[in-house]
């Protein structure tokens, strides 16, 4: 039912009934005015989204605000459509200790690998030669999502595309 609260700084906490020490949800910090109204919908998992719940605001005003756990993070395919480039390798921020994916092949589409949220670097290269940089873009990765890192273009100008991996379910009946 319906709780009224002091306007301040919040975080949502979502627990199973009864054990208050298994988090399953937590929001990052958010202001409340005073005098405002908002709904919380908690909804079965989002297949887009890589946490098991996800967590909407609705205003006052009708607005939908999605409230993603900061705690998980996103991960992302990488798919490989720059034609007359050759495998490559993909790094994120520099840190080729670690590939995000490795020897990638045009056409190719990866699993999911984790991602870092928010903005990051990344730089295709060469498969197995990190001094052959394809292309370096800059791209904003978002809190709990699935994504996809696409390489496109063509050997003499490649760029990065950067998508939110939908993965909803479309059923149509006949």
């Amino acid at each position: 039912g319906p709780s009224e609260f002091a306007a301040g700084d919040y975080v949502l906490n979502v627990t199973p009934a009864d054990d208050p020490q298994t988090i399953l949800y937590s929001s990052a910090t958010r202001s409340y005015l005073a005098a405002a109204t908002s709904t919380i919908l908690l909804l079965d998992r989002d297949p887009s989204r890589t946490a098991e719940l996800s967590v909407r605001q609705v205003t006052a005003n009708g607005d939908s605000i999605e409230m993603p756990d900061p705690r998980i993070p996103p991960r992302g395919r990488v798919v490989h459509a720059a034609a007359g480039v050759g495998n490559v390798d993909l790094a994120e921020n520099g840190d080729f200790g670690a590939l995000i994916v490795a020897d990638v092949a045009l056409g190719d589409v990866t699993p999911d690998a984790p991602l870092t949220a928010g903005t990051n670097t990344y730089t295709f290269t060469d498969a197995g030669n990190q001094g052959a940089i394809v292309v370096e873009s800059e791209q904003t990765i978002g809190t709990g999502l699935f994504e996809n890192l696409i390489l496109t273009g063509s050997a003499a100008d490649p760029g990065v595309l950067n998508t939110v991996s939908f993965r909803r379910v479309t059923v149509y009946a006949c």
